[in-house]
């Protein structure tokens, strides 16, 4: 039926990115219950979380769309690990985590979190998703994470420009009470932070900063810029006085550009000449074995430490 009003009605309520919508608004735009089943039967709908619809049956559903859902289902918010995923600050969890304040807590869903703190100003829209803010996600994951994965969260946040040092802190204050652990390891990450780290550009180069501070060497210069025969070269961190440098080399971004790929052969070929060490680090490298790839640049400063 193209011209149904009812499917008009219904377009103006669908979230255009995911395509989903509850039983609510169809009920609202005009379909009947009995109208509602009829298509889920026939296969022109599908159910895809309790009292949540899609109209394009076929495709598998994106992580995106099943927290769309697990908020749409529950009139909740994006919560803990499904609001830092919204914000890219990692993977989302295998059950879509939501939020609702506690009162409201008569929904029998194994994923749907409560709280009486959830006031309107934690609230916000992400990727056409309601969630909770950037620092409500960081606090509230880092009850759940282990310690590590907590101080990567907090220095991911910060390096990304998502949440101020400052601020983060203090919501973690605001916030804290016994049931909620998260809130008094925030505070000690953010105090424990250099001031190197709250600045660095990206959150490898914090990583970089972080692990020369665990095996006591000197932080790096960040963008050090050396001058080539060919003209200057930025190395992404260099130790001047050991004639050590890392780069952090992006997979992608050597794929698409060949010109790119070769140059960055030629120029680190030049610095080897002139009597650089240069390393190449990767975002896999430092996320899953960051001692591991470090281990070569401690070794090669120490030995520069001890000529």
């Amino acid at each position: 039926m193209p011209n149904d009003p009812r499917l008009t009605a219904l377009r103006r309520s669908v979230n255009v990115q995911y395509g989903l919508f509850s039983v609510a608004q169809a009920r609202r735009a005009g379909f009947s219950r009995g109208a509602i089943e009829h298509r889920v039967r026939t296969g022109a709908w599908v159910l895809v979380a309790p009292k949540v619809l899609r109209a394009v049956p076929g495709s598998d559903v994106s992580p995106a769309q099943r927290t769309w859902a697990a908020v749409l289902s529950a009139d909740a918010v994006a919560a803990r690990r499904s609001a830092a995923a919204l914000y890219e600050l990692g993977p989302f969890p295998r059950a879509p985590e939501v939020m609702v304040r506690r009162e409201r807590r008569n929904l029998d869903r194994a994923v749907l979190l409560s709280t009486r703190s959830l006031p309107q100003h934690d609230i916000v829209e992400v990727r056409g998703i309601p969630s909770v803010t950037p620092a409500r996600a960081v606090i509230d994951c880092c009850s759940v994470l282990p310690p590590q994965d907590c101080a990567q969260l907090v220095t991911k946040a910060i390096v990304r420009r998502l949440v101020a040092p400052s601020a983060l802190a203090e919501r973690a204050r605001e916030l804290q009470n016994s049931r909620r652990p998260g809130a008094a390891r925030v505070q000690r990450i953010v105090a424990s932070l250099h001031g190197d780290l709250r600045d660095a550009r990206n959150e490898w180069e914090a990583r970089v900063l972080e692990l020369c501070d665990r095996y006591g060497l000197a932080r790096p210069v960040p963008n050090l810029r050396v001058m080539l025969a060919t003209g200057p070269r930025f190395l992404d961190a260099g130790w001047p006085t050991a004639m050590v440098g890392s780069e952090f080399d992006g997979y992608w971004e050597h794929l698409v550009s060949r010109k790119r790929f070769d140059d960055d052969r030629v120029r680190r070929n030049e610095l080897t000449d002139l009597g650089w060490t240069i390393y190449g680090l990767t975002s896999t490298m430092l996320r899953d074995d960051p001692d591991r790839a470090f281990a070569p640049i401690a070794r090669a400063l120490r030995r520069a430490e001890a000529a």
